[in-house]
């Protein structure tokens, strides 16, 4: 069973040895109970959850305008405990001086696949565009504006399903120290290289 301290330990170093090709001077700090998130060079606001919208949160700098708030949980099931990881990616806006999260992948360590499947990707870019307009329009009479936010489909709310490692593995299981620091590289690297590559796609269309 997998309930030890040093099973902990193991998991948390296996985790931030793989984001040290990406991320400098990265380091685990306990949270509370079971939980450690990035060490923080600034804070955030996760918008994602609306029921706690206000949350801040510790993010680090990734690269230009991204930063990256990392989240390792471990949830009792049954006698053992499941590491739940989480990595979201904000992207710093220099017209309002804030940072926005724009998506956000997971690993849940549910052993019911019915429950949502695993790993996969929450798409929140939308939440910041619709909370600007929100506040543009609070103090008009344009009903019809949060009739069409409410009319949308909630992206948010899904889950996209991903390859466990990115490069075509399946089957694996999230417990493992060495799963998961394959796949926390995988994401990473994936992650850095799509995001870069809008960021030379916008730069692109403004010299054009």
């Amino acid at each position: 069973m997998k309930t030890n301290r040093t099973y902990f330990t193991k998991y948390i170093d296996s985790i931030q040895d793989a984001l040290k090709p990406y991320i400098s001077n990265v380091k685990f700090v306990k949270e509370g109970g079971l939980t450690w998130v990035i060490e923080c060079e600034r804070k955030a606001i996760n918008r994602f959850d609306e029921s706690n919208e206000n949350k801040e949160v510790n993010v680090k700098h990734l690269f230009d305008d991204f930063w990256t708030y990392i989240k390792i949980e471990f949830k009792k099931m049954d006698e053992t405990y499941i590491p739940h990881l989480s990595v979201s990616f904000f992207y710093n806006s220099v017209d309002f001086g804030e940072l926005h999260q724009i998506c956000r992948a997971e690993w849940d360590g549910y052993t019911d696949s019915n429950v949502h499947e695993q790993p996969h990707w929450h798409i929140t870019s939308n939440l910041p565009i619709e909370r600007l307009i929100k506040d543009l329009t609070q103090d008009c009479d344009l009903d019809f504006v949060e009739d069409i936010l409410q009319s949308s489909p909630r992206v948010e709310k899904a889950h996209f399903s991903m390859c466990h490692s990115l490069d075509g593995g399946n089957g694996y299981d999230i417990t493992d120290c060495k799963v998961a620091k394959k796949w926390i590289s995988f994401l990473m690297a994936h992650a850095i290289r799509e995001l870069e590559y809008i960021t030379e796609k916008k730069r692109k269309s403004f010299i054009s």
